[in-house]
Formats: structure tokens, C-alpha cells, sequence
């Protein structure tokens, strides 16, 4: 590069720059790197509706009688979880639980509108889900199960769809949503959400492309190099384009526009090779010219009132 060595401030300059072309390389291509995909499951929750719950007006505590909000189902589920949403006595509006204190006792919010009054009914299930720790993105930007049941929607198109999105079903979409937790915690967080919600307990198996594209020396996984011991978890023959990767970002920075130029072909190529050694059997893309329409005319001539003849020469077979 250029730069005098053993120069710290260089040096970590480097460290950077490779970092950055490393997590790069997962950014829209096709999720086709086999070492990057993981695969984990969701299991839904059913609906749960056993007692009933003391509501107080202009408060977001429950208090439930005969409940066992706080203690696992066959599945190892809690029945009331933070994130689960809630509808008491038939009224339009659902509340989203906050926090589960104990077998009778939770929080929600907004807080409660409605007449104070116990021995109330309820209905509680959950439209939304945990994904795995080290979500990046999903392996098929349209289907989110691996059964190719239930299809990926934008979020915006989501809530046209299911403005409401309270009467559980049998699910047929999801979007991701990044959003702040109920309990006030400003860390966004990325979940899945059903459309319609899940109306009893499914394994739903799902694959991804990780964010934990690092190795640590001692094994562990993570999102990015912070150690000279940290190794890519792509094939040691397809790391030299993150060499290539880090050029780029360095002559972009010092505005080299010239040595640019220079490194951006061998980056491309790289990068193309190592795409299309992941993708062994798949269509390749091809120009197809639309001669559909010209081939029909010069088997039907006359089709449609049009005559493609001059004075009889087209029966002829003579030139025009």
C-alpha cells in the first residue's frame, strides 16, 4: 500500500479496512456461501386461556386467578412470555405483556382502559418471535420456512394485509421487524412476526446467513475481527479477496482513484469465481431474444388482416 510499517496508527488503519471488506463479501450476493448458512427452528405457542385475570383502569397490572402464567407447558414454554399479546374480555384492544412476575401476576402495556372488574376472561397468544442470536438475513428472500409454507412480505405491505393481526390461524406470512422492547429498553431488537398468528404449537424450521462470520483462536464465533489470532470462516483458498476488498476501501479514503481502477477487475473476478463455485447446477442467466411474434408471422402470414407480401412475391419465394 504504500505505507511506512510498523506504524500503529497504519496499521490498525489496515486491520480496519480488512474488517470492513471481510463483512462485506455478506451483504447481497445472492446468499450462496455454504459456510455462512446455519439453520435453527421456532417453536409457536398455542393459545392460552386458562382462568381468569383482575383488570384495574388506567393500570397495567394483571392479576390472575387460577393462572399458571409462569410455569412451562409440554413444550418448555412459559404460558405468558414478554412479547406474547394479550386480549381481556372480548374488547378490540390487545396489549402486549411486558413482563411475567410470577403464576398470577404480569404487566402490560398500554395500560387498561377499560371498567375495573375481576374474574375477567382472556386471551393470550404471541404473533411474534425470537430469531437466532446471529440472524444476518434469511438463505430465501421469499419463502422463511424451509417447507415453503409461509412467505416473506415487507413490512409495509404486512400491516395492509393484517392491520390488526389478533385472530390466530393458521400462519402464511412474516415480515422482520426491528423494534424496541415492551419493557422500555432502548436496544432495537430483531424479531419475526406471523401473519395470521400461529394458532397452536408448530416447529417451524428455518435457515439464515449468520453474523458470526469470525473465529476466535479458542473456537468462539463472532461478528467481526478483534484479534491478530481471528481467522474468516470462509475456505482458506477464497481469502485472498479480502485483501482485494481492503484496497479498495483504502483507495477510496486516500481518493486513488487510479490504483482503483487497478484492483476493482481482480476484486470482480475473484468474487465471481468465488460465487460461481457455490452455485455448481443452477440457471445462469441468458439473453433470450423475443422472436416469438416474428416467428408466428412468418407462419401466418395473413394472421390478423396483414399481409407481409409485395405484388405476390412472398408466394414466389422472390426477393423484395
Amino acid at each position: 500500500m504504500r505505507s511506512e510499517t510498523g506504524v500503529t496508527s497504519t496499521t490498525n488503519l489496515a486491520k480496519r479496512y480488512i474488517d470492513e471488506a471481510h463483512r462485506d463479501l455478506y451483504i447481497g450476493h445472492g446468499e450462496k456461501f455454504h459456510w455462512a448458512e446455519r439453520r435453527n427452528t421456532i417453536i409457536t405457542h398455542a393459545e392460552y386461556t386458562t382462568g381468569t385475570l383482575t383488570a384495574t383502569i388506567g393500570s397495567g397490572t394483571l392479576t390472575g386467578a387460577s393462572t399458571l402464567w409462569n410455569t412451562n407447558n409440554d413444550h418448555g414454554q412459559k404460558n405468558m412470555r414478554k412479547y406474547g399479546k394479550i386480549s381481556i374480555a372480548g374488547a378490540d384492544e390487545v396489549h402486549e405483556i411486558s413482563s411475567v412476575t410470577n403464576d398470577t401476576s404480569a404487566a402490560m402495556t398500554p395500560n387498561y382502559i377499560g371498567s375495573t372488574a375481576s374474574e375477567l376472561e382472556y386471551r393470550y397468544f404471541e404473533d411474534t418471535y425470537a430469531l437466532a442470536s446471529d440472524f444476518l438475513k434469511p438463505v430465501d428472500s421469499r419463502s422463511f420456512d424451509d417447507n415453503r409454507r409461509i412467505h416473506f412480505v415487507g413490512r409495509s405491505r404486512f400491516r395492509q394485509m393484517y392491520p390488526r393481526n389478533r385472530t390466530t390461524s393458521t400462519s402464511i406470512s412474516v415480515a422482520i421487524l426491528e423494534d424496541y422492547a415492551p419493557d422500555g429498553n432502548v436496544t432495537l431488537i430483531r424479531r419475526i412476526r406471523f401473519g395470521p398468528p400461529p394458532s397452536n404449537t408448530q416447529i417451524i424450521p428455518y435457515s439464515y446467513v449468520t453474523s458470526n462470520i469470525v473465529t476466535a483462536s479458542d473456537g468462539t464465533a463472532k461478528g467481526s475481527f478483534t484479534a491478530d489470532a481471528d481467522e474468516p470462516t470462509m475456505p482458506l483458498h477464497y481469502r485472498p479477496i479480502i485483501v482485494a476488498g481492503a484496497k479498495l476501501h483504502w483507495y477510496r479514503d486516500i481518493k486513488d482513484d487510479q490504483r482503483s481502477l487497478q484492483v476493482l477487475p481482480l476484486y470482480q473476478q475473484m468474487l465471481d469465481r468465488m460465487i460461481g463455485d457455490q452455485d455448481v447446477g443452477a440457471q445462469k442467466m441468458r439473453i433470450r431474444t423475443a422472436r416469438g411474434l416474428y416467428v408466428s408471422r412468418a407462419k401466418r402470414p395473413y394472421r390478423g388482416g396483414q399481409r407481409y407480401d409485395i405484388n405476390g412475391r412472398f408466394d414466389r419465394f422472390e426477393d423484395v
